[in-house]
């Protein structure tokens, strides 16, 4: 699955000019069949539906021009290929000013009954709140 956006700048405001999104397949070895779900250049917008094989126009009117497709398409019934990726990417998690020293929070002994697969938001993480310095994961938005 490959998703490539183009961001651009109306004045102050973030825009989004155009948004793509393939899935590939090794149909053959050697041969990629890559196979578009949804595509938009600013101009057109094409989405392929269920038992599809090919794109069809999405009507401006019905889109919000400045969010993703991902942000606006979840079903997963019509839309797998938007679903899964939109699913993978509210996994990813981003921290900032981590602390890497002997005293970091993270080398204290942990609680084993505590989540293991991401750190904690430090609302919910009793050491984050003993320790000045961390701060929350920005949340990703689409």
């Amino acid at each position: 699955m490959r998703h490539s956006i183009t961001i651009g700048s109306t004045g102050q405001a973030f825009s989004l000019d155009a948004e793509r999104i393939e899935a590939s397949e090794l149909r053959e070895p050697g041969h990629l069949h890559v196979d578009s779900c949804y595509q938009s250049n600013g101009a057109e917008w094409l989405i392929k539906f269920p038992l599809e094989k090919l794109l069809r126009s999405i009507p401006k009117e019905s889109l919000e021009l400045h969010r993703s497709i991902l942000a606006q398409r979840r079903d997963p019934d019509f839309y797998p290929e938007l679903a899964w990726l939109a699913q993978n990417y509210e996994k990813v998690r981003i921290y900032r000013e981590w602390a890497f020293g002997r005293n970091a929070v993270f080398r204290e002994p942990q609680r084993a009954d505590m989540r293991n697969d991401r750190l904690a938001s430090s609302e919910r993480d009793e050491r984050s709140r003993a320790s000045p310095n961390s701060t929350p994961p920005i949340p990703l938005r689409w």
